[in-house]
């Protein structure tokens, strides 16, 4: 059960055609560098969705400083009524299922974007029917499979798990329904990302770096 949910509404002209929900957890001053790289997108129409782990004050008065700081982006705070501590996957699950736009992206309140990240999502979904769009990135894990491994080092992203971050592929949302996310592992987010292609779902890479996971 969520509390403090509020109507999400439409800033500027352009309708939205992607709702960002963002999973977080006592992380006050990541969450307002994510937010900021947001508001600093070339292509505002998208809708933010902030899911606290559990209740927080600290976390309700932050989303609403971030509201008065950046009037023109659209920005819903929830919160559950206790903590699940399961990396994030329940409140992704919640926020998918209660999910409005065409497009979801599901990121963490510690991971910043490119301005153009949207306007590049925004110009393939143009051109085409797609289901899943992501882009390459940085990582601050030292991955194996790199020569030298080490953190913040560029991952060439790939469709299947351990070369792919949650944070990186925005998907259409009735297929992201009709899949579920209902892993609760490390690795929950490649195997979605599996799941989806598996039904079938058409993939386009945007081969540059979008995207920071921190």
């Amino acid at each position: 059960m969520l509390r403090n949910e509020r109507s999400l509404e439409v800033v500027g002209e352009a309708p939205p055609f992607l709702e960002i929900i963002c999973v977080t957890y006592l992380r006050l001053n990541p969450l307002r560098c994510l937010v900021a790289s947001l508001a600093c997108q070339t292509n505002l129409q998208f809708l933010i969705k902030i899911i606290h782990d559990g209740p927080s004050l600290e976390t309700r008065e932050c989303v609403m400083e971030l509201k008065r700081i950046y009037p023109n982006l659209n920005i819903v705070y929830q919160e559950t009524e206790f903590r699940y501590n399961d990396y994030g996957h329940t409140l992704r699950s919640i926020g998918l299922m209660d999910s409005q736009q065409e497009y979801v992206l599901l990121t963490n309140d510690d991971n910043y974007y490119a301005p153009v990240f949207i306007e590049e999502i925004h110009k393939v979904l143009k051109r085409e029917r797609i289901d899943i769009v992501f882009c390459d990135m940085v990582h601050n894990y030292a991955l194996g499979h790199q020569a030298e491994p080490m953190p913040y080092q560029t991952l060439i992203t790939e469709p299947f798990i351990e070369r792919i971050d949650i944070g990186c592929f925005v998907f259409r949302t009735e297929l992201g329904k009709s899949i579920g996310f209902k892993d609760r592992t490390h690795h929950a987010d490649g195997v979605f990302f599996e799941a989806m292609k598996a039904a079938g779902a058409s993939i386009i890479k945007i081969p540059k770096v979008l995207f920071v996971h921190n």
